[in-house]
């Protein structure tokens, strides 16, 4: 399989428009690096494995796993980098954050669908790419509702994703949240 255009599927959190742009302003700020794409912002749950076309009966059936999760809002409030990239990251474990990718990845195992080999969660949104030496920072806090889960099928390769499912998420009371 050619590393230069393949098809990825994943699930993910994504910063609804005021966040993305209070995001955005930040990268600028930064001021170094090729920036990620205002539109291609999330925090990836789960990730599988790469394909050579389309996956779309993987697809059919990871759109059938989504359901109701629950999932409180959350802080993006350090700055993070290793060699090749620069990430918010939460300063502390998200407990909620850690049961619904859970849940989503047992859901996905249960049906046979397996996670990317090598692949581990951990909760970021990836800014821009960049070389440098690691670093650590904090930021002002960019806090978000998680409103949606969903599904985005990553041409990769071309720069490109595609959303294929959204599915709204609970409040912590039961109630679904305002989009």
């Amino acid at each position: 399989m050619s590393r230069l255009i393949c098809h990825r599927l994943f699930f993910a959190l994504l910063p609804p428009p005021s966040s993305a742009c209070e995001i955005e302003r930040l990268s600028w700020k930064l001021g170094w690096g090729r920036r990620v794409r205002t539109e291609h912002f999330h925090v990836t749950l789960v990730v599988t494995e790469d394909h050579e076309a389309p996956p779309i009966r993987l697809a059919d059936r990871m759109m059938r796993i989504a359901g109701e999760l629950i999932l409180p809002p959350f802080l993006m409030d350090q700055l993070a980098s290793s060699k090749r990239s620069l990430a918010l990251r939460p300063h502390d474990k998200l407990w909620r954050l850690l049961l619904l990718q859970r849940q989503l990845e047992r859901a996905l195992a249960l049906s046979g669908i397996r996670r990317r080999v090598g692949w581990r969660f951990s909760p970021h949104l990836t800014l821009l790419y960049r070389q440098g030496p690691p670093l650590f920072c904090p930021v002002p806090p960019i806090t978000w509702w998680a409103d949606e889960l969903v599904l985005v099928h990553s041409h990769v390769g071309l720069t490109r994703h595609e959303i294929l499912g959204r599915w709204p998420l609970l409040s912590g009371d039961g109630a679904r949240l305002a989009a």
